[in-house]
């Protein structure tokens, strides 16, 4: 910017001052405040005093927003809320065709969640947000460090399976690394599922995901890509906190998995339970699977789904705002 033959150079400093550099002027103020700026800087010219503060304000504003898309790096987000408005990211009674008042995971069920195309879908018998009618959706898992809003979803004792497809967040090209994390609890100790990550909505084990009890009695244990982990934990009615890493690039994916890490400040200060390169790995549906098995009304419950681009405090407490919302 030019005045008189003189070049103003207009910067910001880290205590929130202003630096104004003119080569012309040795005696003016090399940090002042927006006010001192204004009186004793530009009142030479009251439209180019409009102009610098103009640029100054939106520069701003560019810049701030800027920096928050740059420190965010969570990617997707489901609490399971129950509510009324699928835009909002909020599930509903009733979808679809269903009539029951069940918060159910099948057809007609499509929150505006970031990260998902299309609705759930269901076979046999589909997830909801618990048991029985008459009570009030199950509240949410909590877990030291982990922030939790809204419900969570459950099967009873009877076979079914809930799933949904993903649009694009696990495609792309080059090397990509994004993190998972998810609570879930085996109200009975006993009850047979699985969580998957898939390629193809047959819950047949081609993903990465854990299993329950159908592996290994009394175990829960993560697999991928058709292996298991010979580590396992107990199965318990404690909720439990699943963390996964994936490096996914087209020559070649390693995943690694973590349950119930002690630090959750930083990824390497944590034992995985389970790593493992795969040369293929395609996931596209998100899967929640019950077989027969067990007696407790909420026998496997997951919850707080999120995924995100670094292990930090977004991939435990971020959400993410819908694009209805104001």
């Amino acid at each position: 910017m030019q005045e008189n033959n003189s070049v103003l150079t207009l910067k910001y400093l880290p205590d929130g001052g202003i630096q104004l550099d003119r080569n012309v002027c040795p005696t003016c103020p090399v940090n002042v405040t927006s006010e001192t700026m204004k009186e004793n800087v530009m009142q030479k010219n009251p439209f180019l005093n409009i102009s610098i503060l103009f640029r100054a304000f939106i520069a701003l504003v560019l810049f701030s927003a800027f920096n928050s898309l740059a420190l965010a790096s969570l990617v997707y987000y489901d609490g399971f809320v129950a509510g009324e408005d699928l835009s909002k990211g909020e599930y509903v009674a009733n979808p679809g065709a269903d009539t029951e008042g069940r918060y159910r995971l099948t057809e007609g069920q499509n929150p505006n969640i970031p990260g998902f195309t299309g609705s759930w879908q269901h076979e046999k018998a589909p997830w909801d947000f618990g048991a029985p009618l008459a009570v009030a959706p199950i509240p949410s898992l909590e877990y030291p460090g982990v922030v939790s809003t809204g419900n969570a979803v459950a099967r009873r004792w009877a076979e079914g399976m809930s799933y949904r497809r993903f649009d694009n967040v696990f495609r792309g090209e080059g090397v990509r690394v994004l993190y998972l994390s998810m609570l879930f609890q085996l109200s009975d100790p006993t009850a047979e599922g699985r969580f998957e990550l898939s390629r193809i909505a047959d819950s047949s084990r081609n993903g990465v995901g854990l299993d329950f009890n159908s592996i290994q009695r009394g175990r829960i244990t993560p697999f991928g890509a058709f292996s298991n982990s010979p580590n396992t934990i107990p199965s318990s009615d404690q909720t439990n906190l699943l963390v996964i890493k994936f490096e996914l690039s087209e020559a070649g994916s390693r995943f690694t998995m973590w349950l119930n890490p002690d630090d959750l400040s930083a990824e390497e200060n944590n034992q995985p339970i389970f790593q493992r390169v795969v040369r293929n790995l395609d996931i596209n549906y998100l899967v929640f699977k019950r077989f027969e098995g067990g007696t407790a009304e909420n026998g496997i419950v997951f919850d707080e789904l999120r995924i995100a681009t670094a292990w930090d405090s977004d991939l435990f407490e971020g959400t993410l705002r819908r694009s209805s919302e104001p």
